[in-house]
């Protein structure tokens, strides 16, 4: 997501104690076992806003999620 010009993170986690915990190792493991959980999430963060007179958000990347290791890199 872009806020005010500048690139602004997210990391999409599960809490190791979640019973599915050890099914997910990467965001291609959400998009097998939860198909449109990430779209609904790109859509809530797109939207969150609006409610409150402001646009919508932007994406940096056309919205693509990108893998665990850049988000390592990234932290």
């Amino acid at each position: 997501m872009t806020d005010k010009g500048e690139t602004d993170w997210k990391v999409i986690a599960i809490n190791v104690e979640d019973p599915d915990a050890a099914n997910y190792n990467d965001i291609n493991d959400v998009k097998r076992l939860k198909p449109g959980y990430l779209e609904a999430i790109v859509d809530w963060f797109r939207r969150y806003k609006v409610p409150d007179g402001k646009p919508e958000n932007e994406f940096a990347f056309n919205a693509e999620f990108k893998d665990k290791n850049l988000a390592i890199d990234i932290i």
